[in-house]
């Protein structure tokens, strides 16, 4: 397939690696929905120390987007190096490794270069593969510890279900009691025996949290004030957006204290909102920990760390709950970059795309980028954050047969929705300038017609001929 990017001058990279005789080591952590309300991006809400100390120590990503908007497809193709298109992964109910399991993973790659492997949490969706030194730990999704929500939870998948337990659960309990505590404890073991082992590893630890269910100590609910959470003034579907590109309720309407079929009320908005909340300031704490962990082992400052959600998510804006939808919200994630012997606290604007990690680590590790890869290496980014970079990012999202390929620009938001190559049945445009909440669906207007033209073009010109 070729590069859906015009080929750029990048500059040199000239960052200073420690000057060690051993190979850099890796923690890759990933966290399930978590879009940039955290403090480091600016949220005045969030209580994230642990990402902002992170993020004081190495890069933030300002403008990073995930190549589709549900977990399984984005966690297929920043895993594997490859777009939806090319992996062919576009839902969730295909485990990954059904479908590419000769395909030469991130954690396969380095495990052929000669480091210990190991992972814990989610890492992929529905599947785990066998690529690991050690066993995989694996976490559960409904995790609830109050005895009438783990009785639903623990038959929810067998023929006695009685539906999903509640949204929410603040149990007064210990970290580890819920799923994300479980996978910092044993990324905590490995670290500390990859260490003393003294073989270069890669810890690529998935938390669950904030995905709902929103399970999570009392402690974590109770940073929080329900009463100040907030509720989003655009719970509408963009204006004039397509029916092919809008959603209706979904994912968090299945649970036992949600109302199907009915806009939730300002009191489950909050109570919604302060669960994301206390779930973030959670995986917040876990993340704490491996880090700690890095540190009382000695590698921390050897250890190269990139942290990114899978997809971006909704709280009601647009009139959407979740994710499953290919606007702004959906496809905007976290991304964050520790690299050793780099400069510390920047932060970049350029448009990147969660494809671009895998050859980031590869390129960091000093390790050539297998020739499968789609992004490119960010480095040159850390070493000059204000360069020229990529002109758009890219995401899409499938309805059935129907495709939404998404471009994202320095000002713009253009996505196409087809049936089969050139048979359009739906197009989106979005200035986020003059509209920063994706608000009104500008494609139709007669004033546009030119930008619709030049990114129809470019669609043309830029995505693979063969999807």
């Amino acid at each position: 397939m070729k590069s859906i990017f015009k080929p750029i001058l990048l500059l040199s990279c000239l960052i200073a690696l420690p000057a060690v005789a051993k190979k850099l080591n890796v923690l890759f952590v990933i966290v399930d929905d978590l879009r940039p309300l955290i403090s480091c991006q600016g949220d005045p809400i969030a209580k994230t120390p642990s990402l902002d100390k992170l993020a004081a120590d190495g890069m933030v990503f300002e403008r990073a987007y995930a190549q589709y908007p549900i977990c399984g497809p984005s966690r297929g193709s920043f895993m594997s190096g490859m777009r939806p298109d090319t992996t062919g992964l576009m839902g969730n109910n295909t485990p990954f490794h059904n479908v590419l399991n000769e395909e030469l993973t991130l954690n396969r790659y380095f495990m052929q270069q000669g480091y210990a492997v190991f992972g814990a949490g989610k890492v992929y969706h529905n599947s785990i593969g066998d690529d690991w030194s050690e066993p995989y730990f694996k976490s559960e999704w409904l995790d609830h510890v109050k005895p009438e929500n783990k009785r639903k939870a623990d038959i929810f998948f067998t023929p006695k279900s009685e539906g999903l337990p509640p949204s929410i659960e603040a149990e007064d309990v210990g970290d580890d009691a819920y799923c994300d505590g479980q996978a910092a404890a044993a990324s905590e073991k490995w670290i500390a025996q990859a260490a003393k082992d003294g073989k270069p590893f890669m810890m690529v630890t998935g938390f669950r949290k904030p995905h709902l269910p929103w399970c999570a100590p009392k402690k974590y609910w109770d940073l929080y004030e329900r009463s100040a959470m907030p509720v989003a003034a655009n719970r509408y579907h963009p204006i004039g957006a397509p029916e092919i590109a809008l959603k209706h309720y979904g994912e968090l309407f299945g649970y036992g204290d949600i109302p199907n079929g009915t806009p939730l009320t300002d009191e489950l908005i909050r109570q919604s909102m302060h669960g994301y909340y206390a779930c973030v300031s959670y995986a917040d704490a876990q993340l704490g920990r491996v880090l700690d962990a890095l540190k009382k082992a000695g590698v921390y400052d050897n250890t190269i760390i990139v942290l990114c959600g899978d997809n971006g998510y909704h709280h009601g804006n647009n009139g959407v709950w979740t994710k499953g939808v290919c606007w702004e919200t959906t496809n905007h994630v976290p991304l964050l970059l520790k690299v050793p012997g780099a400069k510390k606290g920047q932060r970049s604007d350029a448009l990147v795309e969660l494809l671009d990690i895998y050859p980031t680590l590869c390129r960091t590790a000093g390790l050539p980028v297998p020739k499968h890869c789609e992004g490119k290496s960010l480095l040159p980014l850390v070493e000059h954050p204000k360069q020229e970079w990529n002109g758009f990012s890219a995401s899409q999202f499938r309805k059935g047969k129907i495709i939404a390929r998404s471009i994202r620009t320095d000002r713009y938001r253009f996505t196409l929705w087809e049936k089969g190559r050139g048979n359009v049945v739906g197009t989106e445009l979005y200035d986020y300038e003059k509209d920063p909440q994706g608000n009104v669906n500008l494609a139709a207007s007669p004033e546009n017609k030119h930008l619709v033209e030049k990114f129809t073009k470019l669609h043309q010109s830029e995505w693979p001929s063969e999807y």
